[in-house]
């Protein structure tokens, strides 16, 4: 019986060490797969990781990209002002006015400020552009301002203008140096006395525009316009307050036979002296009375002359009280055409 013991062993033990074989095979492709697993988990997070910081990179490279693009194209678009011809600079410098020239342009930069000294820039000078930084800023000297304008302008004045702040010195000193002026601008200047404006007017052939508004007037100055200024073309006469100007009104189309145009405000106008205007200036094409009152019925004459006519829209002659009311019914319309 042995034997068959032995080899029922011998049997068994083969087959145990099969079973065994076989388990610790299976054993060992069951820890292959589950590593096999964990290598593709971890290769997939792994994957995974990776395609987020490319998808990270490029989105932050199109970023930068674009940034770039818009950094270029702006710059691109940027006005590099020390490129711009002197021509277009100078343009752009006469839009600034004098106050802005004078008072903020030439202290930018040597360029600017050389620039700024240019007489082409002062040709025209017009202190009504900026008067509200004026009256804001008490530290400015206008006559100061003014004076160093004229002498920027070399003698190639040709216009100029102002409202205040002008005195008869400052009149004189501004027609000495500019003897080609063709256009002043004289606006509540009651510092101005009217010998002080017809000595101006003695020094100024060439003028052909003239604005004298809440400015001292007399029968004289206008005779002195007259026979002074005969290239004159457009006359502008604003009286400081509503009253008779019998004498002056008629010297004009007497003296000033040349007006193209002229504007008539703060005094009564009849119809004798509207056709005296007409008859007295040939040429006159422009005639505005707005702002003037009327003592009667002006007519329709001059509608068959002027190309633009403005009629006083009231009919009363003083804006004080001292004269009698017109019925408003019997007052024509303003006429404007």
């Amino acid at each position: 019986k042995k034997p068959n013991t032995v080899v029922k062993f011998s049997v068994f033990g083969r087959i145990f060490s099969s079973k065994k074989s076989f388990i610790s095979v299976s054993l060992f492709f069951y820890m292959a797969i589950l590593n096999r697993f964990d290598l593709l988990e971890n290769y997939e997070n792994e994957s995974s990781e990776i395609i987020v910081q490319i998808h990270t990179n490029i989105i932050n490279k199109n970023a930068a990209a674009a940034k770039e693009a818009r950094a270029k194209q702006a710059k691109e678009k940027r006005r590099n002002w020390s490129d711009l011809p002197q021509d277009v600079m100078l343009l752009i410098f006469i839009k600034l006015g004098v106050f802005e020239i004078l008072y903020n342009a030439q202290s930018v930069c040597s360029s600017w400020r050389k620039l700024c000294k240019e007489p082409h820039l002062f040709r025209a000078i017009n202190l009504l552009q900026n008067q509200w930084e004026v009256y804001k800023n008490q530290n400015i000297n206008v006559g100061k301002m003014a004076r160093e304008a004229v002498d920027r302008s070399c003698g190639q004045l040709i216009e100029f203008s102002i409202e205040g702040f002008v005195t008869n010195e400052l009149l004189k000193y501004i027609v000495d140096k500019s003897n080609s002026l063709k256009c002043l601008r004289l606006i509540s200047a009651d510092q101005v006395s009217s010998m002080g404006v017809i000595e101006v007017i003695r020094n100024v052939p060439f003028l052909e525009e003239l604005h004298l508004c809440d400015v001292q007037h007399s029968k004289e100055l206008i005779e002195e316009i007259g026979r002074s200024c005969p290239q004159l073309k457009y006359f502008r006469l604003k009286y400081p307050f509503n009253s008779w100007r019998y004498e002056e009104v008629f010297a004009i189309p007497k003296y000033m036979p040349q007006l193209r145009r002229f504007h008539l405000s703060g005094t009564t106008v009849e119809t004798d002296w509207l056709h005296a205007m007409l008859d007295g200036c040939p040429y006159l094409e422009y005639l505005d009375l707005g702002e003037c009152s009327r003592y009667e019925n002006l007519g329709m004459k001059c509608l068959e002359r002027l190309k633009y006519l403005r009629l006083p829209e009231k009919a009363h002659y003083d804006y004080y009280g001292y004269g009698d009311y017109y019925d408003d019914d019997e007052e024509e319309e303003n006429t404007i055409f």
